[in-house]
């Protein structure tokens, strides 16, 4: 596994293209690589040993990109507004299921823009969308710091190609996730923000 790191070197797309790489997020760090590219996140599925059967979320750069990809309605666009960037995941539905049926999502799909800085300057660089779930084995404690990845990941046969290490993270709550169903919002997991259950 490469390491680069993300306060001493510049990240450029030839870096992340083609890789499953771990990242730094304003939660803990994340394992990613191109949604778009089937092969990359069965590898993810490989190396988290990660039941097929459970979904991936995606992390978005912008707003503007989100609305590309994805149907937001007048709630979820308030939603949007409000939190992000931050740690909130929206389920939305895609305007092309396909694009995103190796993803095992059923018919939504989980998006957030990261309140990182430095993770949303990731997503750019990767082309605008990113996978995101914790850069850990599936059973195990999520990872915030380089060793701890290390550790994780050193007897995988299938292993990330490559970290961006954004040094030790603080140690925070997950995302919010949440699911409008026309103006009602109903709370899956209360992370970070606190959102309550509303019509």
């Amino acid at each position: 596994m490469k390491i680069l790191n993300c306060q001493q070197n510049k990240i450029n797309k030839k870096d992340l293209q083609g890789q499953v790489f771990v990242y730094p997020t304003e939660t803990v760090y994340g394992l990613g690589c191109d949604p778009f590219d089937p092969e990359l996140v069965e590898q993810i599925y490989q190396i988290k040993g990660r039941a097929e059967n459970k979904p991936f979320l995606i992390l978005a750069d912008n707003l503007k990109t989100v609305e590309k990809h994805f149907y937001l309605n007048k709630k979820e666009k308030e939603l949007a507004r409000k939190y992000w960037p931050g740690a909130l995941t929206i389920l939305l539905r895609p305007k092309n299921k396909r694009t995103f049926s190796h993803l095992n999502c059923s018919d939504r799909v989980g998006v957030r823009i990261s309140g990182s800085k430095l993770a949303r300057d990731i997503t750019r660089t990767s082309g605008g969308l990113l996978v995101s779930t914790s850069a850990n084995i599936s059973g195990k404690k999520p990872a915030s710091s380089k060793t701890a990845i290390i550790d994780q990941f050193k007897k995988q046969n299938t292993k990330p190609d490559l970290l961006l290490d954004g040094g030790r993270l603080k140690k925070e709550a997950p995302s919010t996730i949440v699911l409008v169903e026309k103006n009602d919002v109903q709370v899956l997991r209360q992370g970070d923000i606190i959102i309550k259950n509303r019509k």
